[in-house]
C-alpha cells in the first residue's frame, strides 16, 4: 500500500502537525505552561488577588470605573513577559477595573468581582503610602508565614 520510502515522510508530517498544534497552544514559549500569580497591573501599581476571606465582593462596594484589562497573560505570555499597565494574569481582556469604596485605588481595586490589593508601587515612599490603612486598621499582628497563625499582637500605642 505505501512504499518504504513514503513511511518516513508520513511520520514526519504527523510529527510536524502535532508540534505545530502544541506550539500554538503554548504561544511558542520555550518554558511551556506557566502558573501565574493572580496579578493585575494598572496605573503603574501591581496588585495581587486578595484571598483573605473577601474574594467575592458586594456590588455596593464598587466605586467609579478606573479602566479595564487589556491583556490576559495566562495562555498568552511567556515567563519573560514584562508586566504592563492593563495586564492581568487570569482576568479576561475587557474586565472592568473599579475603585473599591472606602479605599485609595493605589491600595485596593475591584476587578472581576474580586479584590486586588497593592503588591508593588514605585511611587510609594512609606508604608502608609503603600497601604491605605489609616483609619482602617483594627489591630496589627505578626503572623507565621509557615502556617498563618498569629504569633503576636502589637499594643495599640505601637500600632498607631
Amino acid at each position: 500500500m505505501y512504499s518504504k520510502s513514503s513511511v518516513p515522510v508520513i511520520i514526519l508530517l504527523l510529527l510536524a502537525a502535532g508540534c505545530s498544534e502544541v506550539s500554538s497552544t503554548l504561544r511558542n514559549c520555550p518554558d511551556g505552561a506557566i502558573e501565574w500569580v493572580d496579578i493585575l497591573k494598572f496605573n503603574d501599581v501591581e496588585y495581587h488577588g486578595y484571598v483573605d476571606g473577601s474574594e467575592q465582593v458586594d456590588p455596593a462596594g464598587r466605586g467609579s470605573v478606573l479602566g479595564e484589562v487589556t491583556f490576559k497573560m495566562a495562555d498568552n505570555a511567556c515567563s519573560d513577559h514584562n508586566l504592563r499597565n492593563g495586564d492581568a494574569a487570569y482576568l479576561p481582556e475587557g474586565t472592568i477595573i473599579y475603585e473599591y469604596t472606602g479605599f485609595s485605588p493605589d491600595f485596593r481595586v475591584l476587578a472581576g468581582n474580586k479584590v486586588y490589593q497593592v503588591q508593588h508601587n514605585d511611587a510609594a515612599q512609606t508604608f502608609d503610602d503603600l497601604f491605605d490603612i489609616h483609619g482602617n486598621l483594627e489591630q496589627l499582628s505578626i503572623d507565621s508565614s509557615y502556617d498563618g497563625r498569629t504569633l503576636t499582637f502589637f499594643p495599640e500605642e505601637e500600632a498607631a
